[in-house]
C-alpha cells in the first residue's frame, strides 16, 4: 500500500565525488605512464584519475577486486595528523591538508576497520604487439607515526583479471617494520619518503589485454591493526618494455594439456617440468605462443613419457626470431608418478565470509566459522587438493540457521589418486554471538550509541534516494531519516526509490557531526513499494540539528551574488527573510550542474546537511529549484505555507509549519463557492502536510483555498487538470 509520509532524506559527505564510467590507462611498448595524484585537488572526497581506484578491506593484507573498488578518497590529511585521526582512505597533502598542491593517496587503519587499503590501476595494452615486461617505480610517504610493533607496509600485487592477485615480491615492497614511540603526526608532512626505483615486473601483456596493479596497505604480520602508521603512495611510474622486434625469439606462454608447468611460466625461463598421474602413457600436448607472432616455433613432442631417460620424456620448443638472428630453446620434462598417490590432503581451504577457526592447516580437519548476524544463506567454501590428481567433492551445508550442527556443516570430501584413500574436511557454520538491539523507528535508531553496538530497525524505512557513490542509500520513516553508508555493498538487493525496507541491521558512526548507518546484513526484498514522500517546509532560522538529513523546502529565497553557472563542490549562500544557509553542490550528477545560478527569487527543496557547525542544503534535481510564485511575507514568522504541485492532476500537498500547538482551519471551494474539502483541528508544533486527494469526483477547473492559522489568513488558487 502506498504511504504518504514526510521525506526525511539523507546526508551525503561534505564533498562527494562524481561516479565515473569504468576507464583504463592506456599503455604500449616504449611508453611511460606516470601519476602523482596532484590533479585530485584538496577535498576529502576527491575523484581519482581515470583508471585509478581505491578500497578498504575488513581483513589484513587483503586485496579486493578492481571492479568493486571506488573512484574517490573519503578523508584528507597532511600536517599534524592527530592521534585520534579516523581510519579510511586518505587524500594526503604534503603540507596543509586544505591547501597543499602535492597530493598522495593512502590509508590509515584502526583496530576494527580499514585493516587493509588498496590503490588500484588498470593498464591496457593499446598497442599492436606484446609488452614483455614493465619497469615500475613509486614512492611511499609517511604521514603519521604508529606504535604498532609489527609495523606497516605497502606491498604491490598484480593481476590479469583484476580479481586474482599475485604478490609482486620484495622488490615492490616498502616495510616499516617497527613501532614508533607515539601515534603522532608531523609539523611538516610527510615526515619520510621511501622509494621503489625501476624494478622489473616480468609479465607479458598481449594487445588489448589489461594488467591490474594494486598497492596494498596493511600491518606486516599478525591481525592487530590499531596504533597504525598512515602511509601514502605517490609518484608512480610504469614503463612498458621496448616493442617486440624482428629479433625476438621468446615465448609469451606455454601450456600443457595435462598437468601444470613448474615453475610458473616466464618468457626468460627456459626449462620446466610437469608431474603426470600414475599410469599416463600418452605425451600431453604442449601449446607454445611466441611473443612476436612472426617468429617461427617448432614443438618436438617427447617420444616416451614412461622412459627412464629424461631426454625421451622431454618436449622441446625451438623459437627462431623473425630475422633469423636469434634462437631460444624451451624444454618441458614430463615425470609420471611411479605409484598411485595416496595423498588425500588439501593445500588450501577458504570461506567466502569470515576466516576459518583455526587457521587452515592440511592436517586439521575440522573448522568453525562465526557468521555475520542475520546470515541465512550458506557461504561458499573453496578447496584445493595438495596432489593435483586427487579429486574432491564439496557438499554445502543445507541450512545455516538450523539448530542441528550437521545441517550447518559443509563437507569437503577428498579422494586420493589411488581411489581408496579419503579424507573429509568439515566447516561448521555457527550463528553470530553478537547481541542485537531492536529499535522501532529511525528516531530510536538515531538515539543509539556509536560504540559498535549492532541495531536492528524493526520498523519499515522508505528508500528516498540511492547512488553508486559508496553504495549510499537514504531511508526515512515518519520519525526521522538516516544515511546508509554501504561501502561494502551489503545491501545489494536492487531496491527502487519509494521501496520500504524492514529489519535493517548495522552500526552507527558519526562523520563531521552527521550520523550514518553501516549495514551488516542484507534484509532482502522490499516490504512495500511506491511510497510517496513530501518535503518539510522551513525557514532558514527554523532549521536545527534535529533536521539533519531531512528533505526540506525553503520559500522566497535568493542566491547571493548570482553569477555564472553551478559547479560541483561549491558553496552558494542562499538567503530568505530569516537568515542564510549554504547551498552546497554535493550531488555531482544533478542536472543543474552547469546551469546558471538563478538571479530571481526561488523556492528551494533539498537535503539538509549539517557540516560540523555549518547549515547546508543540497538540491537533488533542477526541479528542486523553482522560481517562487509568492512574495506574500505577511505573517511569515508565524507560519509559512506552500501548495504543490499546482497545477495538478492528482493529489495536492499543503505544507506548513506551526510554532506551537494551534487550531488550523482549511477550506477548498469551487468557482461557484461550493465547498469541496475542509479540515479543522488542533495540530502540534512542527512541520505538517495536509493532502487533498482530488482523484474522485473532482472536475478539471479552478479552485480556491483558504487557510486560517493563528489569526493569519492565506488564500490561493488551485488548478486541476484531470
Amino acid at each position: 500500500m502506498k504511504k504518504l509520509i514526510t521525506l526525511l532524506s539523507l546526508f551525503i559527505a561534505f564533498s562527494m565525488t562524481l561516479p565515473q564510467l569504468e576507464a583504463q590507462v592506456n599503455i604500449s611498448n616504449g611508453q611511460t605512464v606516470t601519476e602523482n595524484f596532484d590533479v585530485i585537488g584538496v577535498d576529502a572526497v576527491a575523484t581519482l584519475p581515470s583508471g585509478w581506484k581505491v578500497d578498504k578491506q575488513t581483513d589484513v593484507r587483503m586485496v579486493g577486486t578492481y571492479s568493486a573498488a571506488l573512484t574517490a578518497t573519503e578523508r584528507r590529511g597532511g600536517n599534524n595528523m592527530g592521534t585520534t585521526a579516523s581510519n579510511g582512505i586518505y587524500n594526503f597533502g604534503a603540507g596543509d591538508q586544505a591547501t597543499a598542491t602535492d597530493r598522495a593517496v593512502g590509508f590509515l587503519s584502526s583496530s576494527s576497520a580499514t585493516k587493509s587499503g588498496n590503490l588500484y590501476v588498470q593498464l591496457q595494452n593499446n598497442g599492436s604487439a606484446n609488452i614483455n615486461y614493465f619497469t615500475i617505480g613509486f614512492d611511499v610517504e609517511k604521514y603519521r607515526n604508529g606504535t604498532r610493533a609489527e609495523g606497516f607496509q605497502i606491498q604491490m600485487h598484480y593481476s590479469l583479471d583484476g580479481t586474482t592477485w599475485t604478490d609482486a615480491g620484495a622488490d615492490f615492497n616498502i616495510s616499516l617494520a617497527y613501532g614508533d614511540t607515539a601515534n603522532n603526526g608531523f609539523a611538516q608532512a610527510p615526515d619520510s619518503t621511501y622509494h621503489v626505483t625501476a624494478q622489473v615486473l616480468n609479465v607479458v601483456l598481449a594487445p588489448g589485454s589489461s594488467l591490474y596493479l594494486a598497492w596494498n596497505y596493511s600491518v606486516i604480520t599478525g591481525t592487530y591493526t590499531s596504533n597504525a602508521k598512515a602511509l601514502g603512495v605517490d609518484n608512480v611510474s610504469v614503463v612498458a618494455a621496448v616493442a617486440s622486434t624482428a629479433d625476438d625469439a621468446t615465448l609469451s606462454s606455454i601450456t600443457s594439456g595435462l598437468g601444470v608447468l613448474s615453475p610458473v611460466f616466464a618468457p626468460m625461463t627456459m626449462n620446466y617440468t610437469v608431474a603426470l598421474p600414475f599410469g599416463t602413457t600418452q605425451t600431453p600436448t604442449i601449446t607454445a605462443i611466441p611473443s612476436n607472432a612472426l617468429a617461427n616455433v617448432t614443438v618436438t613432442p617427447a617420444t616416451d613419457v614412461t622412459s627412464a631417460t629424461a631426454a625421451d620424456r622431454t618436449t622441446t620448443i625451438v623459437v627462431i626470431s623473425e630475422d633469423l638472428s636469434q634462437t631460444k630453446t624451451y624444454t618441458v620434462e614430463f615425470n609420471v608418478a611411479t605409484t598411485q598417490s595416496n595423498d588425500a590432503s588439501l593445500s588450501a581451504l577458504t570461506c567466502s565470509v569470515t576466516p576459518l577457526v583455526p587457521a587452515f592447516s592440511p592436517t586439521v580437519y575440522y573448522y568453525t566459522v562465526e557468521l555475520p548476524y542475520g546470515t541465512t544463506t550458506t557461504p561458499t567454501v573453496n578447496a584445493v587438493t595438495n596432489y593435483p590428481f586427487a579429486t574432491l567433492v564439496i557438499t554445502p551445508a543445507t541450512d545455516v540457521t538450523s539448530t542441528d550442527s550437521l545441517n550447518r556443516t559443509t563437507t569437503v570430501a577428498v579422494t586420493a589418486e589411488d581411489g581408496t584413500t579419503t579424507q573429509n574436511y568439515l566447516v561448521q557454520f555457527n550463528p553470530s554471538s553478537i547481541t542485537v538491539v531492536d529499535v522501532a523507528n529511525i528516531a530510536g535508531l538515531r538515539a543509539g550509541l556509536t560504540d559498535g553496538t549492532v541495531y536492528r530497525l524493526t520498523g519499515e524505512a522508505i528508500l528516498s534516494y540511492k547512488q553508486t557513490y559508496r553504495n549510499q542509500k537514504f531511508v526515512q520513516d515518519a520519525t526521522a531519516a538516516i544515511m546508509i553508508d554501504d561501502f561494502n555493498n551489503v545491501l545489494n538487493t536492487p531496491y527502487n526509490i519509494g521501496d520500504g525496507i524492514t529489519n535493517l541491521i548495522g552500526t552507527l558512526t558519526v562523520y563531521n557531526q552527521m550520523l550514518q548507518f553501516t549495514p551488516t546484513v542484507n534484509p532482502g526484498a522490499a516490504t512495500s513499494t511506491g511510497n510517496v514522500v513530501v518535503a518539510h517546509l522551513k525557514t532558514v532560522n527554523q532549521v536545527v540539528a534535529d533536521d539533519q538529513a531531512k528533505l526540506i523546502k525553503i520559500l522566497n529565497a535568493n542566491f547571493a551574488n548570482p553569477t555564472g553557472n553551478f559547479a560541483t563542490n561549491q558553496n552558494y549562500n542562499l538567503t530568505d527573510a530569516t537568515g542564510t544557509i549554504v547551498f552546497r553542490t554535493n550531488f555531482h550528477e544533478a542536472d543543474y550542474i552547469g546551469a546558471p545560478v538563478p538571479t530571481y527569487t526561488v523556492d528551494v527543496t533539498g537535503i539538509y546537511i549539517q557540516y560540523i557547525n555549518t547549515k547546508q542544503i543540497t538540491s537533488r534535481y533542477a526541479t528542486d529549484i523553482e522560481q517562487s510564485t509568492s512574495t506574500d511575507m505577511d505573517g511569515y514568522n508565524s507560519f509559512i505555507f506552500d501548495a504543490y504541485p499546482n497545477p495538478s492532476n492528482a493529489n495536492i500537498n499543503f505544507a506548513f509549519n506551526l510554532e506551537q500547538t494551534q487550531n488550523v482551519v482549511f477550506v477548498i471551494t469551487d468557482m461557484s463557492g461550493k465547498e469541496v474539502y475542509n479540515f479543522s483541528g488542533n495540530l502540534n508544533a512542527g512541520s505538517h502536510v495536509i493532502t487533498w486527494d482530488n482523484s474522485n469526483n473532482i472536475q478539471s477547473g479552478v479552485y480556491f483555498y483558504t487557510v486560517l492559522i493563528n489569526n493569519n489568513v492565506r488564500n490561493g488558487k488551485l488548478i486541476i487538470t484531470q
